[in-house]
């Protein structure tokens, strides 16, 4: 957390600021994971859920399994049955029968506010219905609440069907940011004919939790897939990461390591000793981790690591393609080598890597999980910073034309867009500056390298089997590009 955002948290500081007349709103402070258990983040939370798919038990027992505790709403026949399930798993259970508005008021005025309302829009009246469900609501939603609003979709859906899903994404971003000074998040998911109960579980469950804190404002697609499902642990996967030394990479590869992976860091020689610092963390927190030395540029580098890193820790399953630089200069002074070099270390290092990650998986039969660093710049664009725009870009693109070529091959694509990360580059940037463009993030603070790296983590994990072809901002809920 940078200087400026945990003096905000001293009560002296916020009764000042907020007499001044000044257009500043001052952060709830982002819950990060020192209150919960890393794979049972909801322990001791309440959760709403309303009842309305076949998915209804595999749901509460993926939630009971993070720790939850329920408010049950939704149809007679679905509450009872999905209310044994939470007790047996010893889970504190309120019920409310109805699928309408009227059933949730009742249900959330009875209780203690929430720590995260999963609502499925459609089957408790549509768009319109939002007003009723949540105006009423607003004060049952705890701080730091996650507010998700499933939206399903038909094989071929409907006109009717698509607007509905538009609305609720309409909605969120604009929702979002009138509840997050609170550190309240909102997400769309959007399920798609064929998506497997159990993915739309595991997705719902992670998504409920602290581990996507830093995520708001953002549309989730679930669709159908051949891949296995499973719970948030890494346990037996081994993470390659790239540009795993510093920074985000760091943190990637600690979190990874924390949730069961063991871990290849993967860095040019000169971060060598950085990089052996980060495996030694990992070693002595009782993980498997070790560095190795490679330029993501060199292609027959890139190749013979993999390889090495295969034969000390086994087959690699997931791919983290996190190494990248900026070169800043505005097109009209930018000098050549600069606009070539980032795009050979941002994007074609990273295919190459994708590349040869395949190759070596032959024809493996375990599933896998590639995950591209991009950047919310690839989507808004940003001055002087042409040539990492088109970079980042292009790894948008790139991610989704190939998630769709590995769609039957047991391998997922993923791509994370990072906001105003606080990192040493980003506390370079002017005190003002950075001051104000916090103003311009829902959640009015910026984020730390583990809130990049736990969306790594999901997507990496099987409880991410449902999503692929997918570039997810976390960004905190940025205004810019939205």
């Amino acid at each position: 957390m940078d200087k400026m955002t945990e003096l905000q948290q001293n009560p002296t500081v916020r009764k000042i600021v907020s007499k001044l007349p000044l257009p500043i709103k001052l952060p709830t402070l982002v819950r990060r994971n020192a209150e919960t258990d890393a794979l049972r983040p909801l322990l001791g939370r309440r959760v709403l859920l309303t009842l309305a798919g076949a998915e209804s038990a595999p749901i509460v027992r993926s939630l009971s399994d993070l720790g939850a505790g329920f408010i049950l709403v939704g149809p007679e026949s679905h509450v009872h049955g999905a209310a044994d399930i939470a007790r047996s798993a010893g889970r504190p259970t309120a019920l409310a029968s109805g699928t309408d508005a009227a059933a949730v008021t009742q249900a959330l005025q009875a209780s203690d506010p929430v720590d995260a309302l999963i609502l499925e829009v459609n089957a408790f009246g549509g768009p319109k219905q939002l007003f009723q469900l949540l105006q009423p609501n607003l004060q049952k939603l705890a701080k730091h609440c996650r507010v998700l609003l499933v939206s399903r979709l038909s094989k071929k859906p409907s006109v009717e069907e698509e607007a509905n899903a538009e609305a609720v994404i309409g909605f969120v971003k604009s929702f979002a940011r009138e509840v997050g000074t609170r550190a309240i998040t909102a997400n769309a998911i959007e399920i798609h004919h064929g998506c497997k109960p159990e993915a739309i579980a595991s997705a719902l469950s992670f998504f409920a939790s602290d581990r996507a804190r830093y995520v708001t404002s953002q549309r989730v697609k679930l669709t159908a897939t051949e891949s296995e499902v499973g719970g948030l642990s890494l346990q037996g996967e081994h993470a390659v990461v790239t540009g795993g030394a510093r920074g985000i990479g760091a943190a990637i590869a600690q979190v990874l390591a924390r949730q069961g992976a063991a871990i290849t860091i993967v860095d040019l020689p000169n971060a060598r000793d950085a990089g052996s610092e980060v495996a030694a963390k990992i070693v002595k927190g009782g993980g498997k981790a070790h560095f190795l030395p490679a330029d993501v540029t060199n292609a027959a580098e890139i190749s013979e690591m993999l390889k090495h890193a295969s034969a000390l820790l086994g087959e690699a399953t997931v791919l983290v393609n996190n190494a990248g630089i900026t070169r800043d200069k505005t097109f009209a002074k930018m000098a050549v080598e600069k606009w070539n070099q980032v795009i050979e270390v941002n994007y074609e290092a990273a295919v190459k890597t994708t590349e040869a990650f395949l190759a070596l998986r032959g024809a493996s039969q375990r599933p896998a999980s590639v995950v591209y660093l991009s950047s919310v710049v690839g989507i808004a664009g940003n001055f002087g910073q042409t040539n990492y725009t088109l970079s980042k870009a292009a790894v948008i693109g790139h991610v989704r034309a190939l998630a769709r070529e590995l769609k039957n091959k047991g391998v997922r694509v993923n791509a994370i867009a990072p906001g105003f990360i606080d990192t040493v580059l980003t506390r370079e940037v002017p005190l003002l500056n950075r001051e104000m463009g916090k103003q311009l993030i829902t959640l009015l603070q910026a984020g730390e390298p583990e809130d990049i790296a736990e969306i790594v983590a999901f997507f990496a994990s099987r409880a991410a089997a449902a999503v692929s072809g997918e570039t997810l901002r976390v960004d905190g809920g940025m205004f810019i590009g939205a």
